[in-house]
Formats: C-alpha cells, structure tokens, sequence
C-alpha cells in the first residue's frame, strides 16, 4: 500500500500520536488542570514496564517513551507505545506484538505523517487500544468531564491556520465514550483511504484520497 502524502510542515498535526503530545510541550491546555498525563520516561524506564523480549524490540535511539495501553487477543499481546527519538527528533505511537515471548513493531517506527494505525493492524485490535488508550488518559485527567475540557483546549490551537487532524480510530473511540469531534473547518479525519474534511450540511466527506 503506498504511503500517505505528506501534509505541509506549516501545519501543525494534533492527535495523531495521541493527546500525550499536546499535553507534555507546555501549552496552555495544562495550565487550568489539576491533574495531567503520566510523563514519558527514558529508555530503561521504559523497559522496566515492559516483558523482557522488549529489550531487542525498542528502537537504540529512542529518547523518551510511555505505554499508552495494551491489549490482550488470544496468545497475543499488543501494546500501543509512544515513542520520541533524539536523532533525528521525531515521534509517534506505534503498535508491537508480543507473541510466544517474540516482540515486533507491526507499524512504522517513525511518524509518517498524517496517517492512520488502521492502515496496519485489524480494526479490533486499533480500536480496543484507541478505547483504552483515552479511557487511561481520562483517568490521568480525573474523569471524562476533565479530558474534554483538556480537548477542547487543544482545539483552540486550530484557530487561524494550523490544522489538526484525528485517525479515525480515535474519533471512534471518543464517540464510544461520550465525547464527540466539532464539526470544523480546521479539524480533519484520517482513515486508511484518505483524509475527509468538512463539506456541506456540516458533514464529513472525503477529500483527500491516498492514491
């Protein structure tokens, strides 16, 4: 399957690894909240929460990192880890595969771009992370009420020409819990076919195909 196109540096890309970016880099959507995400810590940190097979599974040049969540399916584990990485600066979230003790990354390692994980592993499997992934952060935030005002914040930052852009498997995980995406001009989904937009009647339509 050929890679999404890449958007615009200019544009600032939200959600897309998780609301742990928009939270951790000092913006003003921390400022008014009692409580906020667990951080990110270093890489033997890191492999401490983790089964010991992850120790040849994380890449050698990863920084920072947090476990997002996890999932369980059959004889298989999957965790959803974010990863940030100091040459070249760069980060993500990424899918691994914990499978008879075997680790491996089953997506990419670096972020791509605009793009969903959907596009990788089996809709179960996105969305039962997705699910998990704000259910956690809802409790980091004190409750659900806390993580949606922490949201809409975050949306502020989309005022004047940055755009922000959701996989779609997160759109469907909020909408699970309660808390639905406005409807705006500046906000836009990504799923494995392309990135839709806002068009008439205030509905989502696709306008960016992934030839």
């Amino acid at each position: 399957m050929k890679q999404p196109t890449r958007v615009s540096a200019k544009f600032l890309i939200f959600i897309l690894v998780g609301l742990l970016i928009v939270f951790t880099n000092n913006h003003r959507a921390l400022s008014n909240q009692k409580n906020s995400p667990k951080p990110e810590v270093g890489r033997q940190q890191l492999l401490r929460k983790l089964p010991q097979s992850f120790k040849n599974c994380l890449p050698k040049f990863l920084e920072k990192g947090k476990i997002i969540s996890s999932y369980k399916q059959g004889n298989e584990r999957y965790f959803l880890i974010f990863l940030r990485y100091s040459e070249p600066a760069n980060s993500t979230n990424v899918i691994f595969q914990l499978s008879n003790n075997i680790c491996q990354a089953i997506t990419p390692l670096k972020n791509l771009g605009v793009d969903s994980l959907l596009r990788y592993v089996e809709k179960e499997i996105v969305l039962a992370l997705s699910l998990q992934k704000y259910q956690n952060l809802a409790n980091e935030f004190g409750g659900f009420k806390a993580l949606e005002k922490a949201l809409i914040e975050s949306h502020k930052y989309g005022s004047g020409h940055d755009e922000i852009y959701y996989p779609i498997e997160d759109v469907l995980a909020l909408k699970q819990l309660g808390i639905n995406i406005p409807a705006s001009p500046l906000i836009f989904i990504v799923s494995p076919e392309g990135i839709y937009g806002l068009g008439e009647n205030n509905q989502y339509k696709l306008i960016r195909p992934f030839n």
